[in-house]
């Protein structure tokens, strides 16, 4: 029994040790340069937007490197956080695959306004990096720092 016990523990110990595969980042233009954002749901604009009880198109082809189902485009514009493209494919209501549109996601709002928080910008795509280059804090989809 002691035997069980201890196998149980060294693979619970192994198991602290492994790390969770890296999410594709949205990636966001400002002034010119292209970042890319964290990909932990907590920091994406349109995991906010989905939080908010918005229904999420149905994709079909998720990917463990893309848990949420897309991958979003972002830009600041007139000081506003802006989605300007995604990369999605979805099912329609005959199951067919197909490219989903920025209207599907958001319908007809022209700038993020459910967002309120921090975008952490970083000029390499992985999360691994623990530097960022650039903190923007937004306040109802508006650049306020």
């Amino acid at each position: 029994m002691k035997n069980v016990y201890l196998i149980n523990l060294i693979f619970f110990l192994m198991c602290l040790s492994l790390h969770a595969t890296e999410q594709a980042p949205d990636i966001i233009k400002l002034n010119d340069k292209k970042y890319y954002l964290s990909a932990f749901k907590k920091n994406l604009p349109l995991e906010s937007f989905f939080n908010k009880k918005n229904k999420r198109p149905y994709s079909g082809a998720l990917s463990t490197g893309c848990w949420r189902g897309y991958k979003a485009t972002w830009k600041i514009k007139n000081n506003k956080l802006i989605l300007e493209s995604i990369d999605a494919t979805i099912l329609d209501k005959d199951h067919n695959k197909r490219k989903a549109t920025v209207k599907e996601y958001i319908g007809d709002l022209k700038y993020a306004s459910w967002f309120t928080g921090e975008l952490k910008l970083s000029i390499k795509s992985n999360y691994i990096s623990d530097k960022l280059d650039k903190v923007i804090k937004i306040k109802n989809g508006k650049v306020i720092k």
